[in-house]
Formats: structure tokens, sequence, C-alpha cells
């Protein structure tokens, strides 16, 4: 049965043990994340199907084996759309369990697009064509329509927990840092290795923006995590 079978929820540990924690300007530091990953072709009639990834808030220095643990967690962030996971070679993700698809509680997300309009998708149809008009009010929580890759998903773990930390300490942490703590997780990727400074750096000034400015989750009203505002 294949890893990424479409009719099960996966569940997956992150490694970061790459991560550069020790040279941040905030004191955290984990070794493991985990994430539950999903394929939508069974849950709606579409003919295009869509991975959805969702990181707990829930991480570990000893990687832990029983994904039952998960279950009851929070998302660090909203679930968002995601390429597969690499599960070969250096810094492959572990599976830790899998469940029948039917038999875990799933609303998919809204997600939102836009710059001087803006829209959001339901329902698992996640292509541009069917947005919805709305505000940028009643969608800023919400989860960008981006597909989130290895890279980005590692760093926007690394922003969340820096944003939570920062707030807890009332620090503010400025750009130029942030555009530093962006390469560095960037450049100690392996599969970044043949990636010269300057395209990291490139890399990293364009996807962490729409990073810093989304809604620190745990701060999001529970009905409206994961849907458009009324």
């Amino acid at each position: 049965m294949s890893v990424l079978n479409v009719s099960e929820v996966s569940y997956f540990r992150i490694p970061l043990h790459n991560i550069p924690f020790e040279e941040f300007p905030l004191q955290i530091s984990y070794k493991y994340a985990y994430c539950r990953f999903f394929n939508t072709l069974m849950l709606t009639e579409q003919k295009q199907d869509f991975n959805i990834l969702g990181v707990y808030d829930y991480f570990s220095n000893e990687p832990i084996a029983d994904y039952s643990v998960l279950l009851n967690q929070e998302w660090l962030f909203g679930e968002v759309l995601s390429f597969n996971p690499p599960l070969r070679k250096e810094g492959k993700w572990g599976t830790i369990g899998k469940q029948p698809i039917g038999s875990v509680d799933i609303r998919l997300p809204h997600l939102k697009f836009g710059k001087d309009s803006w829209f959001y998708l339901k329902d698992g149809v996640y292509h541009a064509f069917a947005g919805i008009k709305s505000t940028k009010e009643k969608v800023a929580h919400l989860e960008w329509s981006y597909v989130y890759g290895e890279n980005s998903t590692k760093l926007r773990i690394v922003v969340e927990l820096l944003k939570l930390e920062a707030k807890r300490q009332n620090l503010n942490i400025p750009l130029s840092e942030w555009e530093l703590i962006a390469f560095k997780v960037l450049r100690s990727e392996s599969a970044n290795k043949k990636i010269v400074d300057e395209e990291l750096k490139q890399i990293a000034s364009t996807i962490l923006p729409d990073m810093l400015e989304q809604s620190i989750y745990r701060e999001v009203s529970p009905e409206l995590k994961g849907s458009v505002a009324p």
C-alpha cells in the first residue's frame, strides 16, 4: 500500500535537527515537529485533487512513535495546500501512523488569495477561477492558497515559533533579522546545498512577508479558524 494512499490520512514526524536555533535571537529549540497529511480526492467530487497539510502545535526533542498523542492537539498555523512530503534521503519525514480517511473528522479549510481585490476558496475546490469575492477584513486570518513544500513548511514552523515567543516576551524582531533567520533556515537544508546564497536570500524575501503578516493561529476565534468571516 502506498505511503500516500488517497484513502488514508498520514501522520508524519518532521526533523528539525538542521535548524540553527542557537543562532536565532530568541532561545527556542526543538528536534521534531509533527503534521497530518491527506489528499482531497476521496472527499470531493472534483477531478483535480489537492494535498492538505496541517502542522500541529506540538514539538519534542525525542521522536514519538504513537500518533494518537497528536489527535487532540491544535494546529500551529492553519492547514495549507502542500506538495508531497519528502520520504527519501536526508531530511525525510518519518511516517508515524495512518488512519482511513473516512474515520477522520476533516473540515476542508477556506483559503484566500488577492491583493487589491480579495477572494476565498472552499470545499476543496482550490482553483483561482472558483474564487468567491470577499473583503480583506473577512479573509485576513485565512491561509493563502499557495502550495507549501519542504522549505516553506520548515520556515513557517520557525517563523510561527518565533512569533509566539516574541509576543510572550513582548519583543520586536526587525525585518532585517527576520530575513537573516529565513536565509539561515533555507541554507541549513541539505536539498539547497547547490543553491547560491543570493538565490536563497531572494527566495526568503519572497515567501517571508506573507508569513509574518499572517495571524497567530492561537489568537483566531475558534469559529473563524479555517473559515471566512461572516
